[in-house]
């Protein structure tokens, strides 16, 4: 059984395409901390 073995090309895409990957995430769970802790203040403040 042979393995696929990516040359430089691939191995770029592939580190290219894992950074991508990890920012969305990191982005995507900053976001949604951030909405998060500013929409429980804007209620509170709302209700005031």
């Amino acid at each position: 059984m042979k393995f696929w073995r990516p040359g430089i090309t691939g191995k770029l895409f592939l580190a290219i395409f894992a950074t991508c990957i990890v920012l969305l995430i990191s982005m995507h769970w900053a976001v949604r901390i951030s909405f998060e802790r500013g929409f429980i203040d804007y209620i509170k403040h709302g209700n005031e």
